[in-house]
């Protein structure tokens, strides 16, 4: 696989906030929409992002702590690779993009949240739901009973940061 030394670290940077999130009002400026899921990336969702994409594209995983960019790397398209990415570098901020940065995969290293951003049109391919049925998944998720009253507070936040 390619090195991902050829991707432009820089601009994937002008779109995060002083925490290594996305910053919101960079991604509207870009055009673009955002999804917002509670909780983990499951199977479907990881297998609708690898199919909202060319099937042999490179992907870059880009990781970061608060005190910035840990791990720059490249990895497959395909539903598995994105998992176990995720899910080996879970203890960061995680970043996955292509090369002409053209879209984001975003997965909060507490695991609270995932945002998908970019075009309306790979949105709608990437995370195949109506912004009214992702709302109504993400407030269940959100007064299951499983969130103390801070995290509850924290993904209402999240989702009128990126999702209003």
């Amino acid at each position: 696989m390619a090195e991902a030394m050829k991707f432009d670290i820089a601009k994937l940077n002008s779109l995060l906030d002083g925490n290594y999130t996305p910053d919101a009002q960079s991604l509207i400026d870009r055009g673009w929409q955002s999804s917002v899921s509670a909780d983990s990336i499951n199977h479907a969702e990881a297998e609708w992002l690898a199919k909202a994409l060319p099937a042999n594209q490179e992907l870059v995983l880009a990781c970061y702590d608060s005190n910035g960019i840990v791990s720059l790397k490249t990895i497959r398209n395909e539903r598995d690779s994105i998992l176990s990415s995720i899910f080996e570098y879970g203890e960061y901020n995680i970043f996955i993009t292509d090369y002409e940065l053209s879209f984001i995969f975003y997965f909060e290293q507490n695991h609270r949240y995932f945002l998908i951003s970019g075009s309306s049109e790979f949105v709608k391919s990437a995370h195949p739901m109506t912004v009214e049925t992702s709302q109504l998944m993400f407030y269940d998720w959100i007064d299951s009973g499983v969130n103390s009253k801070e995290e509850r507070e924290f993904l209402i936040n999240v989702w009128a940061k990126y999702c209003i």
